[in-house]
């Protein structure tokens, strides 16, 4: 079983007022489990509470693009800065681990966790307006989507991708989309490495907890393609994938 954590990479100190011991507020990123006020974190083997957290950050404010994981927040906990320090002392990124007080989603107490694969290193979907269009022949799916050209700059004369998906068995666009992945939303939240990436997921998927109805075709393919999308998600059981582009006329 894995535990919720995240990645410490800055703290500071508050001053305190009369009543107050004094507090510091820890900047965390790369969560896969958003904290809430009452929950605890353990940093370097000692454990604090968490008295407030900041609006939760899931895109860069520069880039726009999508935060590593969960994404970002702040935490502010009842410690002196000192005792958080020593952390840093032993590495620059420092992993913290998170003790919620409520219940935790199914794959934090799962023995057979699924296993992703991210299968789309060097292209992916526009992160705006992929506009997914599907076609079906005999047992191939076919997803059309309009590429992201701004981050990959070799399909700036692409107007749109083909996703081939051959002897497929089943398919479903489900209706997460980005809020519901950083919200937790998704059976995958915290799980999956990334949003806006094509996984191939190996293992238990858990595929009852999402009650989108598949769409059934004849082939027999089983492996498990999940594409996480704009506004939507992309599953599809199926035998083999292939990537076509269509230049601009």
């Amino acid at each position: 079983m894995h535990k919720p954590h995240a990645i410490l990479h800055d703290a500071f100190s508050l001053a305190p007022t009369d009543a107050q011991r004094r507090r510091t507020v820890l900047a965390l990123s790369a969560l896969t489990y958003v904290p809430n006020p009452g929950d605890r974190i353990m940093v370097d083997e000692e454990v604090m509470d968490i008295l407030e957290v900041s609006n939760h950050q899931q895109h860069s404010c520069l880039t726009t693009r999508p935060l590593g994981a969960m994404g970002d927040i702040s935490v502010l906990v009842d410690h002196p800065l000192e005792r958080v320090q020593k952390a840093f002392s032993k590495t620059h990124a420092p992993r913290v681990e998170i003790l919620p007080h409520t219940p935790l989603p199914w794959h934090f107490c799962a023995e057979d966790v699924p296993e992703f694969t991210q299968l789309n290193h060097d292209w992916n979907a526009h992160p705006n307006t992929p506009d997914p269009q599907i076609a079906v022949t005999d047992t191939d799916l076919e997803v059309q989507l309009r590429p992201n050209h701004y981050q990959f700059r070799a399909f700036a004369g692409v107007e749109r991708i083909t996703l081939q998906f051959h002897n497929c068995a089943r398919y479903r666009l489900t209706a997460l989309n980005d809020h519901g992945w950083y919200g937790g939303q998704c059976r995958f939240s915290g799980l999956a490495p990334n949003w806006g990436e094509f996984y191939q997921i190996a293992g238990n998927s858990r595929d009852d907890l999402d009650p989108t109805p598949w769409i059934d075709l004849q082939g027999s393919g089983t492996r498990h393609f999940h594409f996480y999308l704009r506004d939507e998600t992309l599953e599809v059981k199926a035998d083999q994938w292939e990537l076509l582009s269509h230049q601009l006329t």
